[in-house]
């Protein structure tokens, strides 16, 4: 189904939103994570981290393999792009302050038949984050909260409140992404998608 761009929050509210973030060649930062577990490079595409690195993520396939770059100038490898997404966390906007405030290069990354994400190191088992899933078995990628009220204009979009929890199970470029309310009682069956401006990272 083809949907218009998504919305901009309420004018009125504009100077709370987030404000988008771009590398110099122009691609958008989405978010940022932090690096459970280090890791190796396994083809040419991928780059190597050690835990504790922040990574600027600009795209979320939906096969666990994400592209990012280092926020560590020194350390980026060129033409490197790809790692595994359950190998790091998101930092949420209280963390972000840890963060180095540099940018540089990204390559975009194409699906090219890979192999699932793997696993972490089975010695960090215990220490890895328990994949999260819907009810309907979506997997969660992960929280937001609701910035603004939303009123559905279309049967599949969710209407929230500001401050609604939301777990996120889908993140399309068009910037309408899917996922359902924490709150059980509110849940709107078959209404999943929203707009991504209206929230910000848990």
């Amino acid at each position: 189904m083809w949907r218009s761009p998504s919305p901009q929050p309420p004018p009125e509210a504009t100077v709370a939103a987030p404000t988008t973030q771009v590398m110099e060649d122009g691609v958008e930062i989405l978010f940022y994570m932090r690096a459970l577990y280090d890791y190796q490079a396994t083809i040419d595409e991928e780059f190597d981290f050690v835990a504790g690195d922040v990574i600027a993520v600009t795209a979320t396939p939906e096969d666990g393999w994400w592209s990012g770059v280092l926020l560590d100038e020194n350390r980026r490898q060129p033409g490197r792009n790809v790692f595994p997404s359950n190998f790091a966390y998101v930092l949420s906007d209280d963390d972000r302050e840890e963060r180095l405030l540099s940018s540089d290069r990204v390559d975009t990354h194409e699906s090219m038949g890979r192999s699932p994400s793997p696993q972490p190191p089975a010695e960090a088992t215990v220490a890895a984050p328990t994949r999260q899933v819907t009810e309907d078995g979506a997997e969660i990628l992960f929280y937001v909260r609701a910035l603004f009220d939303y009123q559905a204009i279309t049967d599949e979009e969710l209407n929230f409140q500001a401050g609604d929890v939301i777990a996120v199970t889908a993140t399309p470029e068009d910037g309408w992404w899917s996922g359902v309310l924490l709150d059980e009682g509110r849940r709107q069956l078959g209404r999943y998608v929203f707009p991504c401006q209206y929230v910000q990272l848990l």
